[in-house]
């Protein structure tokens, strides 16, 4: 799986990666989701800010900032919850956004959302980690989701 793309590798060493960086996840993932590789490249890097983008807000996360001494201190959200259920995939969560009012969660294909912990939002960012990061990184829109039972 292809991490970073040419178009936000920059983004990533601007805030400490590098080729080759592997650290321990702090907390559990099962190798054979795709959030084990994205954690051990990236966990505790800060990546991206806030501030305008091309079609919108640009956004950025922090990798691994939900656990702290290997503990997790988040409960799974109702709603991510009822899409895992839906999607029948495990979500892990990569962090949290640049501006805390949010988390991003990998599904098991490697699509990547965004969970809003002001108001029961989640959408969808992207197909895939990279697609998903360049929307964020660049401020481009992504698709708000609705479960069925939710009239808007």
């Amino acid at each position: 799986m292809e991490l970073l793309t040419r178009a936000i590798e920059p983004d990533f060493e601007a805030a400490g990666w590098f080729t080759g960086r592997d650290v321990d996840p702090v907390y559990p993932v099962s190798p054979k989701h795709p959030a084990h590789a994205i954690l051990r490249a990236f966990t505790g890097l800060k990546v991206g800010g806030t501030g305008p983008g091309e079609e919108c807000a640009r956004d950025g996360v922090f990798f691994g900032s939900h656990w702290f001494d290997g503990i997790d201190k988040r409960q799974i959200e109702p709603e991510i919850s009822d899409w895992q259920g839906l999607l029948k995939t495990e979500f892990v969560c990569l962090g949290d956004s640049a501006d805390e009012h949010g988390e991003f969660w990998l599904d098991g294909k490697g699509r990547l959302f965004y969970n809003c912990l002001v108001a029961p939002i989640i959408t969808y960012q992207g197909a895939s980690f990279t697609e998903g990061m360049e929307r964020l990184l660049r401020g481009r829109k992504c698709r708000p989701m609705l479960l069925p039972w939710q009239p808007s």
